[in-house]
């Protein structure tokens, strides 16, 4: 048995932190997920990104200098890692679409820099709002990057390392692209029984729904898991079902999650909107299955609180994303988010 307030509390928690409770059963393979109607034999139509011949992450080797990476995505963006960045975790536990504080993109400042980047000679590229980056040497020798900054007319010369890329697979090249968030779907089964399946677009209107059919889950669920001896229970349960705590205001400053990035160097991205995002990294942990796992902790990939395991699959041509909140016998919640190409 659950633990007996745990669907109260995940109610309550899911839109506010934008990042869902985690389960126990962290690394189950929840095949695509509670109703998600993907596959991996989708994406069929997905074409070659413009910029995949060039995609590469650098990592600076100097000493001092400000700059952590340089990396030029597939799809074109461009992300800069600054050294000072390190991501500030604000929900309980982590999730694939966890809410990650950084700092202001298309800046100058510490932090992450995050834009369009188009190529405009041999090695030579543009990154828009930032400045030019030319690659110089090959990974058999001396290789090195020079960039000039915007509005600076001086050229800084840094050494640099490719970062290995995973291997050219027909799975990762589908998902190593820059995606647009278009929906989601979340599922609730309680004793075996379907109680919740619904999709909702990924807007300010559509989370104001979902938080507002969570409120009614929690009303009409609310004594199912009600334990006359436990007065912590009762009285957070009294306080979820509350109307004082619905508060439509909540979500015109709420950080809905716009883009994603997936790179063959394991970089994985979050863009909010507010012009705010989050760099995280990961690798397949069995992608015969389709299920990979990511870590908002480059140190490593096994810290429960900020690292999990998703499922990836396609509904026709959209990735399809799929985590389980909760996973036990009498209880399973799952969350997919469905992504189309960015162009």
């Amino acid at each position: 048995m659950m633990n007996k307030y745990y669907f109260m509390a995940t109610l309550m928690v899911i839109f506010l932190s934008l990042g869902f409770i985690s389960c126990s059963n962290d690394d189950g393979d929840n095949n695509g997920g509670g109703g998600s109607g993907a596959s991996l034999d989708g994406g069929q139509n997905l074409r070659t990104p413009a910029y995949e011949s060039v995609s590469a992450l650098y990592e600076v080797r100097s000493f001092g200098c400000e700059i952590k990476s340089i990396e030029l995505t597939a799809s074109g963006d461009y992300i800069v890692q600054m050294n000072d960045y390190y991501p500030s975790y604000v929900s309980p536990r982590a999730k694939i679409m966890a809410k990650i504080s950084a700092r202001t993109t298309r800046s100058a400042i510490p932090g992450i820099i995050y834009g369009k980047y188009t190529k405009v000679g041999d090695n030579q590229f543009l990154l828009e709002g930032w400045g030019t980056v030319s690659v110089n040497g090959t990974e058999d020798n001396a290789l090195s990057i020079t960039y000039t900054l915007q509005g600076s007319t001086v050229p800084c010369v840094v050494p640099v390392a490719k970062h290995e890329q995973y291997p050219d697979e027909d799975l990762t090249n589908k998902i190593c692209r820059s995606w647009k968030i278009s929906s989601f779907r979340y599922v609730v089964n309680l004793d075996a029984k379907q109680i919740h399946n619904k999709e909702y677009p990924s807007t300010q209107e559509g989370f104001q729904q979902f938080y507002r059919d969570l409120k009614d889950l929690g009303n009409k669920y609310a004594n199912y898991f009600d334990d006359e001896d436990d007065d912590e229970y009762k009285e957070y349960k009294v306080y979820k079902v509350s109307d004082e705590d619905y508060d439509e205001d909540l979500f015109e400053e709420a950080e809905v999650p716009e883009y994603v990035v997936f790179t063959k160097a394991g970089s994985y991205m979050v863009y909010y909107n507010e012009e705010r995002l989050g760099i995280s990294t990961w690798a397949w942990k069995d992608i015969s299955k389709g299920m990979l796992r990511y870590s908002w902790n480059y140190e490593t990939m096994e810290n429960g609180s900020w690292a999990g395991t998703v499922n990836v699959a396609f509904r026709n041509d959209q990735l399809a994303i799929t985590e389980p909140i909760e996973a036990e016998e009498d209880f399973e919640e799952f969350i997919t988010w469905y992504l189309d190409e960015k162009k």
